[in-house]
């Protein structure tokens, strides 16, 4: 250097004695020093510089990027070129890269044509494509077939008019397999509001929607059974939830179910006696109680049913779990049954008086023909 301005202190510490005693080299990073040699001989041979960036070591040791915008060399071989201290800048980008390289998400980054630009490692690791092999490629190449034309051209259509898209989009994996990501796609604009590049944000969600398809299965099926499923809170015992076997035997709605507790339609018991027999639970003395009780219908009619209770304690959720069984049938047959017994009891027993004061012969005979009964008469 040949001279400088008073910037130099402010910026890197030195003095612009102390600077200008120094050679060229001692002041460039070690990393930066082949490119800043192959920058000032451009120079040298006539070529401007714009916007060059190298690191310079400051007086106390540690180093600050600067900006260089630089004349080609005069007659005399002098090059003028002016720096900006863009230390925090950079700092700030190397915090945005790490930010993107340990984002969790997959993030991408396309030009105006959709070419892949950059893509993070968690992009690589969820779709198992490698940055060499995407960089410049369309990400069309992730297509999972499920979407419309009409789709994809919706999504550029929002894009390109500066506005960010959301949703969810099939892919397809490098090695065949399909998943589900939930995605938000942006323009990036530059200091004129001009867009630039696009960038995407996304996270595979195709556990989650996995698990949304089982859900939808076993909620038809726990709507669909005849049983009656209910759960109710663990501290208010009030209802929470019904399925349709429930709604349609008692006669209430959900709304109006969601107002009662198990003892307003289980007539047998008290708050008293039933939280009794939940404190089984509570205690953890039994996992799930069985008893058969009555439940009364809105309209005040009654049937007999067979209920198992189960607590369900997971992270902050606390509730019960009941399964009713509707056995007003079973109980009416083992009416019917013990009835037909005791008709049966009484007819034996008359007969029985009546062939032991008859004067004629009465006898029983079983399949083996062995006798059973033989009356008095037959003696």
């Amino acid at each position: 250097f040949t001279e400088v301005n008073m910037a130099v202190t402010q910026i890197l510490g030195y003095s612009v004695g102390e600077f200008l005693s120094k050679p060229i080299k001692e002041l460039i990073h070690p990393d930066d020093w082949v490119r800043t040699q192959s920058e000032i001989e451009r120079q040298l041979k006539g070529s401007k510089t714009y916007s060059f960036e190298n690191r310079y070591l400051c007086k106390d040791g540690s180093y600050k990027w600067m900006a260089w915008n630089g004349t080609a060399a005069d007659n005399e071989g002098v090059v003028i070129a002016i720096g900006s201290d863009i230390n925090e800048q950079k700092l700030t980008e190397n915090k945005l890269s790490t930010a993107l390289e340990q984002s969790p998400s997959a993030i991408t980054i396309t030009n105006l044509n959709g070419q892949i630009e950059y893509a993070n490692p968690s992009f690589c690791r969820i779709t198992g494509y490698s940055l060499d092999v995407v960089k410049g490629k369309n990400p069309r190449l992730l297509k999972g077939g499920q979407h419309s034309k009409e789709f994809y051209e919706e999504m550029w259509k929002t894009i390109h008019s500066g506005k960010e898209w959301r949703g969810e989009i099939y892919n397809k994996r490098k090695n065949g397999d399909f998943f589900w990501e939930s995605a938000s796609i942006g323009p990036v604009l530059d200091p004129e509001g001009n867009i630039v590049n696009f960038i995407k944000v996304s996270n595979d969600i195709t556990h989650q929607k996995k698990l949304e398809e089982n859900n939808f299965h076993f909620g038809h099926i726990i709507e669909s059974t005849l049983s009656e499923i209910y759960s109710f809170d663990s501290n208010s015992l009030k209802f929470i939830h019904a399925n349709g076997s429930a709604l349609n035997n008692l006669g209430y709605t959900l709304l109006e179910l969601r107002k009662l507790t198990p003892v307003d339609i289980k007539t047998r018991f008290t708050i008293k006696s039933f939280e009794e027999k939940l404190a089984l639970l509570r205690s953890g003395e039994r996992n799930e109680l069985t008893f058969n009780t009555t439940h009364q219908r809105k309209n005040k009619t009654f049937y007999e049913v067979e209920v198992h209770v189960q607590l369900i304690k997971k992270d902050q959720l606390s509730l019960f779990i009941a399964i009713v069984l509707d056995i007003s049938d079973r109980v009416q047959a083992q009416k019917n049954l013990v009835e037909s017994n005791k008709k049966l009891i009484d007819g034996e027993r008359k007969f029985r008086i009546l062939a032991d004061n008859t004067n004629d012969w009465e006898y029983w005979i079983n399949e083996n023909n062995e006798y059973i009964f033989i009356s008095p008469a037959c003696e």
